[in-house]
């Protein structure tokens, strides 16, 4: 149960990273 809930926190961790970058990149201006 603990293996398996750290693999889902490392996922969801993975997940908002990648989605924050992709954020970020797209809101810099491009000048």
């Amino acid at each position: 149960m603990v293996q398996w809930y750290n693999v889902n926190i490392v996922k969801i961790h993975c997940y908002v990273m990648i989605i924050v970058y992709l954020c970020k990149k797209l809101t810099l201006p491009k000048h």
